[in-house]
Order: structure tokens, then C-alpha cells, then sequence
């Protein structure tokens, strides 16, 4: 294993408890974790010797997950954008204890550590609880039901400039979705992102985006 130099901790501050994992094979690579204060943490695999297995601990929050699950950001993008900054490199051995703690920037991450680029979410090649999960992340999304959730979820929206301004051209079978949304509350949340005059001319423009005139 790299020998990486980084400040040591004797231990954490909190107490991690295990969810579930996200990707495994032949063992765990990438694992959900919360701790009593309810922050979220995923522990990433990335290297091993005889003795220890060497794990990437890193604190995630809610926004990341959305744009992890909607493709916006990648595993390796989880990582590099945590908003610690940091990452723990933890090595723990086949008793499970964990050994040799450090907090090393993210800034000073080996690049063989750390996922590839187009490490993006793929259902298909995460565990069954990685499906659990977005759905829980996504609990709160304003959409009529639970099977438009998903739909949202699966084909997510593709965001592009138009005009300079942000606006929204995603799958057919979910534009209406979007549509009826923008209708109803969808501008009370997202007005204070938008500026004056865009707000005021934004639903004519999604009609002739989505092409619903």
C-alpha cells in the first residue's frame, strides 16, 4: 500500500453505524454509514496488502446524493466535493479493527485511490439497498406519485444553458411531470434561484422547450 503522509487521529469523534452496502464484490467496495448525530458517511475501498484493507471514509449530504443519483456527479465527484474538504484513510484488518486513522485533504489523494471519472450511478452494478436509498433521498420531491418518482429518478432531467439561463429538457415520458410541477408549487421553491425577469418569462420558455404549446 502507498505509504501516505497525513495526520494521524487516535480516533473519531462519533460512532459509525453500518446501513448497508452499495457495491459489492467479492466483499464490500463502497458502504453507507451514519453516526449519532445522523450525519451520512459512504466508506470507499481503495487499496489493500496482506494486513489491512484500506478504506476512504467521507461525509455526504443530501444535495450530493440527489446529483449522484440524477448522474449530475460521480462517486469520484462525491469524494473531491465533500464539503469537510477531507477524506479519513482508515486501514482495518480482518478482525475489523480500524487502524492507522489519518485526515488527509482531498487535495492530497492518491489518484489510484480514488474512482474513475465515469464512475456515474448505475442501478445495474449497485446492491439492492443502492435503489433503498435513493428512494429515501428522493422522499420529499414534489411529484404526483411514487411511480413518477421513479421515473424522475431513472431518466433524470438533462440541465443546459438556454439563453444564458438554466431551464430544464428531460425524457417524453416525463415531461408532463415536469410540466404540471411548474404549474402547481414547482416555482415556489425554486423562484429565489431565478432572476426577476427570467421568472416572469419561465413558463413560456419550458413550453416551447418541452413543446407543449
Amino acid at each position: 500500500m502507498n505509504d501516505i503522509n497525513a495526520v494521524k487521529i487516535n480516533h473519531f469523534d462519533f460512532t459509525l453505524s453500518k446501513k448497508d452496502d452499495l457495491i459489492f464484490h467479492e466483499g464490500p467496495i463502497l458502504t453507507h454509514f451514519t453516526n449519532e448525530y445522523g450525519w451520512d458517511f459512504f466508506m470507499y475501498w481503495c487499496d489493500n496488502d496482506a494486513e489491512f484493507n484500506r478504506w476512504l471514509l467521507f461525509r455526504i449530504d443530501n444535495l450530493l446524493l440527489k446529483d449522484f443519483f440524477l448522474r449530475k456527479k460521480s462517486l469520484r465527484q462525491l469524494i473531491l466535493n465533500n464539503r469537510q474538504g477531507f477524506v479519513y484513510l482508515i486501514d482495518i484488518n480482518e478482525n475489523i479493527e480500524y487502524t492507522n486513522k489519518k485526515i488527509l485533504s482531498i487535495n492530497e489523494i492518491p489518484i489510484d485511490y480514488l474512482p474513475s471519472i465515469n464512475s456515474f450511478f448505475d442501478e445495474f452494478h449497485y446492491e439492492e439497498y443502492a435503489k433503498i436509498l435513493r428512494k429515501e433521498t428522493f422522499k420529499n420531491q414534489s411529484v404526483t406519485n411514487q411511480k413518477e418518482a421513479d421515473n424522475l429518478i431513472i431518466l433524470p432531467p438533462i440541465i443546459e444553458k438556454y439563453n444564458n439561463k438554466k431551464t430544464i429538457k428531460c425524457s417524453l415520458n416525463i415531461q408532463e411531470i415536469y410540466f404540471n410541477q411548474i404549474k402547481s408549487n414547482f416555482w415556489n421553491s425554486t423562484k429565489n434561484r431565478l432572476t426577476d425577469n427570467y421568472y416572469s418569462n419561465s413558463l413560456n420558455t419550458l413550453k416551447n422547450v418541452y413543446d407543449l404549446n
